[in-house]
């Protein structure tokens, strides 16, 4: 049955102004209930996770639960409600680690996977024990929470194996007035392994891109440049690739090969078959070099072809400037 709030609150006011673990003849001595009637609330109280009792012999010394996790798993199961028991089961077998840390960063409850990671650690400071670290100065966003300034925070940190820890602090409330946080870790090392993997496997990409003798265009559905390397922007008379970013690919092709390039890499694009073709390439306003383009379809997460990468190599005349510059050198 549930407890009525105005006897929920005497009990637990009697169990703080004793100040320490007290015995039920001491806690009846300070509430108006005869002593079946209070054992029955205390352990009621005890199943909402607002007290708790430490065994000393035959004898019980109940206080306030300031670690209300940590009781669920000391409760016999038989005395657990509903809520507990889900409560229970979920915390074993969650698949990232669960610790609660009072104001101090003392370790108040870790939950098995945490244990199996580190060892017991119930009553260590947490930036010590799990981190290896000598003072809590890192754990500035956790403090926020702790102290109650804030009510979540999130941090990356490694621990004392060198591993990369995803933390995630919340806020709470203990029934005796207390601060705790609630952290959800999880080892992120191998994600991070491949998000660097990624990182730099494009900056290889990139640099390949840029180095290649060839032009290189990638372009999303619409037309949209999204890359280009220097070879591209010298075929197209600019100073650089950037210059050619956010421009459509088929305004660089010549108003007479326009519509069939459009038509060609489309179909590329809707197929998925790669496209062969020669057109003019505008070199400026009016100068145009023929180049040989050879265009595929690059899948995006969901596998349909989004986006073109196109590589161009001069097959024809070079452009009337150029050729003019090499004239004067040769007769100089």
């Amino acid at each position: 049955m549930p407890v009525k709030q105005e006897i929920k609150q005497e009990i637990l006011n009697a169990v703080l102004a004793l100040g320490k673990p007290a015995t039920i003849r001491e806690i009846e001595k300070k509430v108006r209930f005869e002593r079946h009637t209070l054992s029955k609330y205390l352990d009621l109280l005890r199943k909402e996770g607002l007290l708790d009792y430490d065994a000393v012999g035959r004898a019980k010394l109940w206080r306030i639960d300031s670690a209300p996790l940590e009781s669920i798993f000391t409760m016999e199961p038989e005395s657990m409600g509903f809520a507990e028991r889900v409560l229970a089961n979920l915390l074993s077998k969650i698949s990232c680690g669960i610790a609660v840390i009072d104001d101090l960063y003392r370790i108040q409850f870790m939950n098995e996977l945490l244990v199996e990671m580190y060892g017991p650690g119930k009553g260590k400071a947490f930036y010590e024990f799990v981190l290896g670290l000598k003072n809590p100065l890192a754990l500035d966003t956790v403090r926020d929470v702790v102290s109650g300034k804030a009510e979540f925070a999130q941090i990356e940190m490694l621990d004392r194996e060198r591993s990369t820890l995803d933390i995630k602090a919340s806020l709470l409330r203990n029934p005796d007035g207390t601060n705790s946080a609630i952290l959800i870790i999880e080892d992120v090392t191998y994600q991070k392994g491949v998000e660097r993997a990624m990182r730099e496997s494009e900056r290889k990409y990139r640099r390949i891109v840029e180095a290649s003798p060839e032009a290189i265009l990638l372009s999303d559905s619409s037309g949209a440049i999204l890359l280009a390397n220097r070879t591209a922007a010298v075929l197209t008379g600019r100073k650089g690739g950037g210059e050619l970013l956010g421009k459509s690919v088929y305004d660089l092709i010549a108003p007479e090969d326009r519509r069939r390039a459009h038509a060609a890499m489309q179909e590329t694009l809707r197929t998925g078959v790669p496209c062969a073709l020669k057109y003019a390439l505008l070199h400026g306003e009016d100068v145009r070099a023929m180049v040989e383009a050879r265009t595929v379809a690059l899948d995006a997460a969901g596998g349909k072809p989004s986006s073109l990468m196109s590589s161009l190599r001069r097959c024809g005349p070079q452009p009337a400037a150029r050729l003019a510059k090499r004239a004067a050198r040769r007769a100089a």
